[in-house]
C-alpha cells in the first residue's frame, strides 16, 4: 500500500494541527477550548521526530529530556517556536504529562499569529459597541491544509499508510476528540474511526518517536477529558 507523501515541510506539526482544528469561518470560538494541549505535544512530537529528545520508559510512565548537545548529529533548532520548547524541556527529566500540561498556555495565538506572518491565514479584528473587539482568522492560501486534509483523508480510508508526519496528526486529532468534528469535516464512518484508533496506537516512525507520540496522545486525552470533568463540576456548582 501506498504511503502518504510529505506536505508542507516547512511548517510545524503544531502549525498542521491548528489549521485543522481552526473552522472554516475563521472564528475560534469553543472550537479552539484546551487546543494548547494538542499543540503543545505537537511541539514535542517534532522535536522527537528531529532527534532532539531523549526518551526513557519507566512501567507506564514516559520520561523526555532534551538531546545532548554533544550527541553525534545534533542540529540545533533553527524555528523560534521549537527551539523555545527544546529550551523548555530542558536537561532534568520530566513526565510527558508534565511538558503537555504545563508548557506554552498562551501557544495556540503564538501559532496563529505564525500562520498569519506565513500568509495561510488572514487576521481580521472587528469591534462593536467601541468596546468589544473580535478577531478571525479567515483562511487566506488554503493550499496548505488541502494537501493535509488530502493526506490525512486518504489514510482514514485506507488508500494510503500514513506517514510519521501523517500518523502523528491523525492520533494527536484524535487524542484531542475532535478528529470527527473538524469544520469542514472529514469523512467519518465506523470503519474511519476504527483506522483512526489503529492509527494512533500504530508504530509510524522510530522507537523514540513511537513512545513520545504514544505519551503524548494519552496525555492529551488524560488531560482533556479532566478539563472536561472540571468544567462540568464548575458549571453544575454555579446553577
Amino acid at each position: 500500500m501506498p504511503t502518504t507523501s510529505p506536505t508542507n515541510d516547512d511548517l510545524l506539526i503544531a502549525e498542521e494541527v491548528m489549521l485543522l482544528m481552526l473552522p472554516d469561518d475563521g472564528k475560534t470560538g469553543s472550537a479552539l477550548t484546551n487546543a494548547r494541549y494538542a499543540l503543545t505535544g505537537a511541539l514535542l512530537v517534532e522535536l522527537a521526530m528531529r532527534d532532539l529528545v531523549e526518551v526513557r520508559e519507566e512501567k507506564k510512565t514516559t520520561f523526555v529530556r532534551a538531546a545532548s548537545r554533544s550527541a553525534v548529529g545534533y542540529n540545533e533548532p533553527t524555528d523560534r517556536l521549537l527551539a523555545d520548547a527544546f529550551t523548555a524541556l530542558g536537561n532534568a527529566e520530566q513526565k510527558v504529562s508534565t511538558f503537555v500540561e504545563n508548557e506554552f498556555p498562551k501557544i495556540d495565538e503564538v501559532v496563529l499569529d505564525r500562520l498569519v506572518d506565513r500568509g495561510i491565514l488572514a487576521r481580521e479584528t472587528t469591534r462593536s459597541l467601541w468596546v468589544f473587539t473580535t478577531t478571525q482568522w479567515p483562511e487566506k492560501d488554503p493550499r496548505p491544509e488541502a494537501a493535509l486534509r488530502s493526506n490525512i483523508t486518504d489514510a482514514l480510508e485506507g488508500r494510503a499508510d500514513p506517514d510519521e508526519r501523517t500518523g502523528a496528526i491523525i492520533a494527536l486529532l484524535s487524542a484531542a476528540g475532535v478528529l470527527n468534528c473538524l469544520r469542514p469535516p472529514l469523512p467519518w464512518s465506523k470503519d474511519i474511526k476504527k483506522r483512526a484508533a489503529e492509527i494512533q496506537s500504530s508504530n509510524c516512525g522510530s522507537a523514540a518517536v513511537s513512545a513520545t507520540v504514544e505519551s503524548v496522545t494519552s496525555a492529551v486525552a488524560a488531560t482533556m477529558a479532566a478539563v472536561l470533568v472540571a468544567t462540568t463540576a464548575t458549571t453544575v456548582v454555579t446553577t
